[in-house]
């Protein structure tokens, strides 16, 4: 089965949760035959989200199961605000993702100047540290777009690999799922996120895995999907997570 659970409505602001404009993300996914989709908008626009229109929506396509998640920015001195921001609401799902580090948010094309003040390798380093402490906190249920410092394509000198182990150890010991999110293929970096290595170290750890796209209008929704599959079929997965109530279910892939 195909999924997509990393989809944004409201976008960076511009959509909305009224019922015309989410069928329409219902509609691609149907003609990428998936078979559950997940809207996850940023923790910016939490009180835009409509948890209300779920049933309405699975009316419409009831072959379509529809989850409301939530997809949360990280900041390590933060977390006790997230955690009592998150405890008031019931997302099927929650992303934990990393798009900043300190003030800076590394994946806006405004802001690419500021990686020349870094040393790549040493902003590679803090990066995935950072990660390691949202695998740790216990407040996600999946771990968004993993690799995403990778976005523009500035390369470190060292093996990542060795930065990725001690995510994937946490990752693994918190009992989280890695997205494998296709919007990468649309970004300079040209790839994956994350990249093939880094899946099949997932694999070998027996970490779970979901598809998404990270598909900020409707026609973006499933990009990818079925060659993301085949990749994974190819590592030697079966399997697929979804979530609902943030209880993980496997589905065949």
């Amino acid at each position: 089965m195909l999924v997509d659970l990393h989809t944004h409505p409201v976008a960076h602001g511009s959509g909305s949760y009224e019922l015309e404009h989410l069928i329409a993300f219902l509609t691609k996914a149907r003609e990428k035959g998936i078979g559950v989709i997940g809207f996850s908008d940023h923790d910016r626009y939490l009180e835009r989200i409509n948890f209300d229109i779920k049933n309405q929506l699975n009316s419409y396509y009831p072959e379509l199961q529809v989850r409301i998640g939530l997809e949360v920015d990280y900041f390590p001195e933060k977390e006790l605000k997230l955690r009592q921001l998150l405890g008031q609401y019931q997302f099927d799902y929650v992303i934990g993702s990393v798009h900043n580090i300190a003030d800076w948010p590394f994946d806006v094309p405004d802001y690419i100047h500021r990686y020349q003040d870094w040393d790549v390798d040493e902003l590679h380093r803090v990066y995935f540290e950072t990660l390691t402490k949202a695998a740790q906190s216990g407040l996600f249920q999946i771990v968004g777009h993993l690799d995403l410092i990778k976005i523009f394509n500035f390369r470190p000198k060292q093996d990542i690999m060795g930065w990725v182990e001690p995510v994937l150890r946490a990752i693994k010991q918190s009992d989280l799922t890695v997205e494998i999110n296709s919007a990468g293929l649309h970004k300079p970096v040209a790839e994956v996120y994350p990249e093939e290595r880094i899946i099949a170290r997932c694999f070998e750890l027996n970490i779970p895995v979901t598809i998404s796209s990270d598909a900020h209008e409707a026609s973006h929704v499933g990009r990818y999907g079925a060659e993301i599959a085949s990749l994974l079929k190819k590592i030697g997965y079966n399997q697929i997570a979804v979530y609902t109530a943030q209880q993980r279910k496997m589905l065949p892939l």
